[in-house]
């Protein structure tokens, strides 16, 4: 095959794979971008599924300042904090893990893991972009929040549409939530994968 023939047969492979994209749009978190916030977000919470140690090993990684929780039982509960500077202010990300079957826990039969990012500005920008590359309908949804529940299968977030699936993600440790919105002047978006302690498969 020759050099043109090559490339027009690629040139026909492109085409279709973008027209098979359009026929097939986009299911769940596609990868969030456009404003500090957003790729602060994704680079931390989403490409980490929120794992706690591998937030951390990201943040090392970034070389971005880790704040002391500035309690024993903030740090008992594995809450831990960082600043991502941005221009002439700072974000903060945050990590938080609940295990539900320590004695002392707060949330009893609840285990969690969390990862979230906070502009302590009002980023009108970075909600309207959110809202708009989430590619599934929120679960709930006011002017300021909206919530997306859903699983996590694979590389695909498969959305959560009734209480019955709700339920059984639950108890299967794999009922994942993602919020996105804003509070007394902060804008902020968190991942979290929340279950039973004793999940079922």
């Amino acid at each position: 095959m020759g050099v043109v023939s090559r490339a027009l047969t690629i040139a026909m492979w492109l085409i279709a794979a973008a027209d098979a994209a359009q026929a097939a749009p986009a299911e769940g978190l596609v990868p969030l971008a456009g404003t500090p916030l957003l790729v602060a977000f994704q680079k931390f919470c989403v490409d980490t599924r929120a794992d706690p140690q591998a937030v951390a090993a990201a943040a090392l990684a970034a070389g971005i300042e880790k704040v002391e929780p500035g309690a024993e039982a903030a740090e008992a509960m594995g809450i831990h904090v960082w600043r991502i500077p941005v221009g002439d202010r700072e974000l903060d990300l945050s990590s938080v893990s609940l295990d539900g079957s320590k004695p002392q826990s707060v949330v009893p039969a609840v285990r969690s893991i969390s990862c979230t990012v906070v502009d302590h500005e009002d980023d009108g920008p970075s909600l309207e972009a959110a809202r708009k590359q989430i590619a599934m309908a929120p679960s709930s949804s006011t002017a300021d929040f909206s919530q997306y529940t859903f699983r996590w299968e694979g590389e695909r977030q498969i959305p959560i549409t009734d209480g019955l699936d709700f339920n059984a993600a639950f108890r299967a440790g794999r009922l994942w939530s993602l919020d996105v919105g804003r509070s007394n002047g902060a804008t902020s978006l968190g991942l979290t994968l929340t279950g039973a302690v004793s999940p079922t498969h």
